[in-house]
């Protein structure tokens, strides 16, 4: 039996004038209040929006900061590369895809980090609030780093926020236990050349 591959044309990447409306519909924009905002008419922003206009860098980076993403998110370029999630410790902020989550690992809360990763998630994914969701390998090695594992209600609070059963919370405990263990590390781009041997080539 064959099965046929969808291929993404776009290798991954969303045009800009659909991130720009998923930005300002993530944090209730309504395209007249995020065009006034932004110094634009309604009209102006629409075309953005339906890829008509590409908007300059200042015109991104004041949408950028409108809808409280990362200024590198727009861009001009005819398309938005999906980034993925990431913890900045200097400005102690998780970014998961357009969510930012203010998140300080000293003070902040196992709860409070599965109440925003929960919302951020199910909102990004289109999830009802009864759907479970399922962390992939690289939020994994994320929440590893951020969480609490030894906390004795990790479990319940990820079946309370992530609506996922004993077994997959318990699963997924397992697994951020051993990302800290073994951490997986990106390849290197190329192995650096030791000095010693630079010169001989």
């Amino acid at each position: 039996m064959q099965h046929e591959v969808a291929i993404n044309p776009n290798n991954g990447r969303v045009p800009l004038g659909e991130a720009l409306r998923k930005a300002r519909t993530r944090v209730g924009y309504g395209l007249e209040a995020a065009a006034t905002a932004a110094g634009l008419s309604e009209r102006e922003l629409g075309d953005y929006e339906c890829g008509i206009r590409t908007p300059n860098q200042a015109v991104s980076e004041a949408l950028a900061n409108i809808y409280g993403v990362e200024p590198e998110r727009f861009g001009n370029r005819e398309f938005v590369a999906r980034v993925p999630g990431r913890y900045d410790s200097d400005k102690q902020i998780l970014w998961l895809g357009w969510f930012r989550i203010d998140f300080n690992p000293a003070t902040g809360t196992n709860e409070q980090l599965f109440r925003s990763v929960g919302a951020a998630l199910r909102s990004m994914r289109s999830l009802s609030e009864t759907a479970p969701v399922f962390i992939r390998q690289q939020e994994v090695a994320i929440l590893a780093a951020l969480l609490d594992l030894a906390d004795a209600d990790l479990a319940f609070l990820i079946m309370r926020y992530l609506r996922l059963s004993y077994a997959e919370a318990s699963n997924l405990i397992e697994r951020m236990w051993a990302h800290e263990i073994n951490p997986i590390e990106p390849e290197p781009e190329s192995i650096p050349v030791p000095p010693a041997l630079a010169g001989s080539r």
